[in-house]
């Protein structure tokens, strides 16, 4: 067998390359946890930048379609007024028209009825202007 104390070195050496191994082993997963945490907190500052943008984006999306849908609105809008204004001045020009019809046909009415005061009024003188003439003349005069 061997010397004791040879024993002793020996398992005293092994011990501590077993120790400096594990140390050696612990080091690197410390490393290696350290490297998963720098990894872990680069991907998750990709993933907010990301996150931000895709915010930002849908939120310039969203102010867009609002300001489309906003002017579309007031599109729809104006042609709704320019139609009501369209159908307001066809309804004035067709009430004026009407008036002027009305005007019209009053103005004839009275202007008949004052014709007919006239021929009503002249009546009797133009039948006794007829007799006179016929009395004095003995011309037979037609009547219009």
């Amino acid at each position: 067998m061997a010397d004791p104390q040879t024993d002793w070195e020996v398992c005293g050496q092994r011990r501590s390359r077993a120790h400096r191994v594990a140390e050696l082993v612990a080091l690197r997963e410390e490393q290696r946890q350290v490297a998963l945490d720098r990894r872990r907190t680069r991907l998750r500052a990709l993933l907010e930048e990301e996150e931000a943008r895709l915010q930002h984006e849908l939120q310039l999306r969203v102010q867009h379609y609002q300001q489309q849908e906003f002017e579309d609105r007031q599109q729809v809008a104006t042609a709704t007024r320019e139609k009501e204004e369209e159908a307001r001045l066809k309804q004035v020009e067709v009430a004026d028209e009407q008036r002027r019809r009305e005007a019209s046909h009053q103005y004839r009415e009275e202007y008949w009825r004052q014709v007919q005061r006239y021929i009503n009024e002249t009546r009797p003188l133009d039948i006794a202007l007829r007799n006179h003439i016929r009395n004095t003349y003995g011309l037979q005069v037609k009547r219009h």
